[in-house]
């Protein structure tokens, strides 16, 4: 029976990584409609807290902290949306899966920086502003983030240093998360090199070398 009937072309897909590609790339862009969706409805949530926090600056420094926060949600759908392409637009390869799991390492490391550092300039800037009163704003809306890496950003005192901390916190965390995930990117790439490493010279040692797949 030809290879590409029945469940043959099925077989092939899998093998050649077009199945993975198409099923991440969508899911990614699902993600990133999700994010849009359910980002824009925390944002309208969270002006209400805004307008009562008491104080001309508080409202000011919490109106700064909603602006930021709208941006950062658009920068967190454009980088999931992006890295769906590059899911998308990867060549035949032997190993797909672990090409699409490195980019989604690199992704996530891509969001947390995204998502620390706008926001803890920020909080940090609205602390400075508003005080105990911003302090409240910003820590109801730390509980929808992930863990931080760093305890007293939930919970840092309403002074200078409280904002300095929190901004130099977020900053530092973004920045240690970015280079942890970028390893464990890059470590699987190395992995995938020495897999072709092997595969080539064993090839050669058994006296001849087939056509190699880009990856």
């Amino acid at each position: 029976m030809h290879s590409n009937v029945f469940m043959g072309r099925f077989l092939n897909c899998i093998s050649d990584g077009d199945l993975f590609k198409k099923v991440f790339a969508t899911i990614l862009r699902i993600v990133a409609i999700v994010v849009a969706i359910g980002g824009l409805y925390l944002w309208i949530r969270l002006w209400s807290p805004v307008f009562h926090l008491g104080g001309f600056f508080a409202v000011v420094s919490g109106i700064i902290f909603q602006l930021i926060l709208i941006v950062t949600i658009a920068m967190m759908v454009h980088i999931v949306w992006l890295r769906a392409g590059t899911i998308g637009d990867l060549q035949k390869a032997d190993f797909t899966v672990i090409s699409i799991s490195s980019i989604l390492l690199k992704m996530t490391g891509e969001l947390y920086v995204v998502i620390f550092v706008p926001l803890s300039i920020g909080g940090g800037i609205g602390i400075w502003l508003g005080g105990g009163n911003l302090m409240y704003f910003v820590n109801r809306f730390l509980v929808f983030l992930p863990e931080l890496p760093f305890d007293f950003m939930r919970g840092g005192e309403s002074s200078f240093l409280g904002g300095l901390l929190f901004i130099v916190g977020g900053i530092v965390a973004a920045f240690l998360s970015l280079v942890f995930f970028y390893l464990l990117a890059e470590m699987l790439v190395v992995a995938v090199d020495i897999a072709r490493n092997i595969k080539v010279t064993r090839e050669i040692a058994e006296g001849y070398k087939k056509p190699e797949a880009a990856i």
